[in-house]
């Protein structure tokens, strides 16, 4: 995507929010950088247009939700101020407030489709790679829409598995598919919820809500055990 799409001076003056509802202002806007003021603050904060906003901005531009601060985080924002990154680009891509000054397309809805098919489990930070890829088959998640808008399917990872059903929730601005899941650990019988959000169209990151924490997938499977 081309800067020249953005003209990111049109910020100057806007009195913007981030995820959690502070406030903050644009201050001014250069070649090179976008400076914020938060509400109750006398500093100023500055983000980098090239290094920060452009690069978020193709990283997410495109996909089929808004990340949280700690996905722009790992796609290279600041973390002391991805929550004023966070403002910035929701501002921009979601709340439009640019207008016609920008030719970045519209975050497309979520759909249950969006979540259907195979994903490949690739990282629980609670536990190692090697405890990820024991068991008898690939560290995996299987999903299926169905016409009333729901969505089941299958888990697996180490000697864990089990059934997944649940339907998607708007939250902040954000689609979240919440679940529940019923099935086995080491043929100990285990429960609860979750939730998941796609980054991308072929990446999806979410949550068990018990011992296993967060994971991260890919869309398709790996032939490797």
């Amino acid at each position: 995507m081309a800067s020249q799409q953005v003209d990111w001076s049109r910020l100057t003056g806007h009195a913007l929010l981030t995820r959690t509802g502070e406030r903050f202002t644009v201050v001014k806007v250069t070649a090179r950088g976008v400076s914020i003021r938060p509400e109750r603050a006398r500093r100023t904060y500055s983000l980098s247009i090239p290094r920060e906003l452009e690069r978020l901005l193709v990283e997410f531009a495109v996909g089929t939700f808004f990340p949280a601060p700690a996905q722009l985080i790992k796609a290279g924002a600041r973390p002391e101020l991805s929550s004023y990154a966070w403002g910035i680009l929701h501002a921009v891509l979601v709340d439009r407030v640019l207008d016609d000054a920008s030719n970045v397309p519209r975050s497309k809805p979520v759909r249950p489709a969006d979540f259907a098919g195979q994903w490949r489990i690739t990282d629980m930070p609670n536990f190692d790679a090697a405890w990820l890829t024991e068991g008898n088959a690939p560290a995996q998640l299987e999903l299926s829409a169905t016409r009333y808008g729901t969505l089941f399917g299958t888990y697996r990872f180490n000697y864990s598995q089990g059934s997944i059903e649940g339907s998607l929730r708007e939250f902040g601005g954000e689609t979240l598919l919440l679940f529940g899941f019923d099935g086995s650990d080491e043929m100990d019988p285990t429960s609860g919820a979750g939730w998941a959000r796609l980054i991308r169209a072929d990446r999806l990151a979410g949550e068990f809500l018990n011992d296993y924490g967060e994971f991260s997938a890919t869309r398709g499977l790996s032939h490797e055990k």
